[in-house]
């Protein structure tokens, strides 16, 4: 009774039960075990070997070694292919029973099927990682949005520090000159009246373009600044521009180049494109003030025009290719450092190789920024391969807002 009992208690388990002699033959398998195995049913243990996952057989030979020795209580997780040769996740345990002597006798062993439970660990493992991956991406965008925040803070007490500076320098110039004025007015002599009223009106000048900056900056944020757009050659603005900074270069002793390829036929390319001609002017002037200012004496200053290509629109659905007049000034300056190649166009920024003491909002290339956008044109900052640093400005050839609306409108 106790006999049927045992087997029927093992024949019904869904755990597969083995039993092995010293030799390592197969005493007993129940129902579970063959239908695991199928039909060739194994004739002794080492039949595990075929059947084991390569990664862990070198664990289970060290066990039956170790087991083969001592005898004793034993279990391991391993992976048993089965007859369709699907890798299954067993935990298998049992206990090896020695005779008198101490030698092993009976090798007893259960065999559970964990493959769900160990898919499931594994499905854990992954959401952990991922888990931990987002906490490391989130943790890395919360440094960097801090970052970013505290640099625009030091940009904009930078900005109010610099604007307090450049406000109060004219202003106290103007009081103090008027002052002079006021004091001496019976008693100076003409040529220090002249002096003082010249001071003077330097003073308003520069107070002035400083104002006139701010209000154009916020009328280009606000959408608010007008734009007449009207086929203009640029040779002639850059022309202009050139007479009117004439003094300047030549009081910095500065060499004006101007480069203007041909074309297939052996012309010179058409350097008209849709501006408005008083605001391209503004970008061009900003420019090319820069590459004086930053240009060391003797050196040389190139303007050059060609033709490439500009890509508009808001959307990548809406974008289209079209061609484009690049004008390009290059200067042998001290260039900009190329993780400032983008930040220069930045509100309140200036590169650190060009700022100073003596001032300046960084104001000048962030306002020809947006107005190259108003122009549905581009500006961008590039350091050439010998010394200094070329600004190209894109600018559509045909007339953008026939096929895009202007961007401040």
């Amino acid at each position: 009774m106790r006999e049927a009992l045992m087997v029927n208690l093992t024949e019904s388990s869904v755990d597969m039960i083995m039993a092995f002699d010293r030799a390592g033959r197969v005493l007993y398998m129940n129902r579970a075990g063959q239908d695991f195995f199928g039909t060739e049913l194994p004739r002794s243990y080492l039949f595990f070997d075929n059947l084991t996952h390569p990664d862990d057989l070198p664990r289970l030979q060290a066990l039956q070694e170790t087991l083969d020795q001592t005898g004793g209580r034993w279990s391991i997780e391993v992976r048993v292919r089965d007859q369709a040769g699907i890798w299954r996740w067993m935990h298998a345990r049992g206990e090896v029973l020695c005779d008198a002597a101490g030698y092993p006798e009976l090798y007893t062993g259960i065999w559970t099927n964990i493959d769900e439970r160990k898919q499931l660990e594994e499905e854990l493992l992954r959401h952990r990682d991922n888990l931990a991956l987002l906490v490391e991406e989130r943790t890395a965008k919360l440094v960097a949005a801090r970052d970013e925040a505290q640099q625009a803070n030091q940009a904009k007490s930078d900005f109010l520090a610099n604007m307090s500076h450049e406000l109060r320098t004219p202003m106290h110039a103007i009081l103090s000159f008027a002052r002079f004025g006021i004091d001496k007015w019976d008693q100076a002599e003409l040529i220090k009246l002249r002096h003082w009223f010249d001071n003077i009106h330097k003073s308003g000048t520069r107070l002035l373009d400083l104002l006139n900056n701010l209000l154009d900056l916020s009328k280009l944020e606000a959408g608010k600044m007008p734009f007449e757009l009207h086929h203009e050659d640029t040779r002639d603005i850059a022309a202009e521009l050139l007479r009117e900074l004439d003094a300047l270069l030549k009081s910095r002793g500065l060499n004006i180049h101007q480069a203007l390829p041909l074309d297939a036929q052996g012309q010179p390319i058409p350097t008209r494109a849709w501006v408005d001609a008083t605001r391209f002017t503004q970008v061009l002037r900003n420019v090319l003030s820069n590459a004086i200012k930053f240009s060391p004496t003797g050196a040389d200053i190139t303007l050059r025009w060609c033709l490439g290509h500009l890509v508009i629109g808001r959307r990548a659905a809406d974008s289209q290719q079209i061609a484009a007049l690049i004008v390009e000034v290059s200067d042998q300056g001290p260039g900009i450092p190329a993780d400032e190649l983008e930040s220069i166009f930045d509100k309140f920024i200036q590169s650190s190789k060009t700022r100073s003491g003596a001032g300046g909002t960084g104001l000048g290339l962030s306002i020809c920024r947006e107005i190259m956008a108003a122009h549905h044109g581009t500006i961008v900052a590039r350091n050439n391969p010998d010394q200094g640093a070329t600004f190209e400005l894109r600018l559509p050839l045909a007339n953008p807002e026939t096929f895009w609306p202007a961007p401040h409108q």
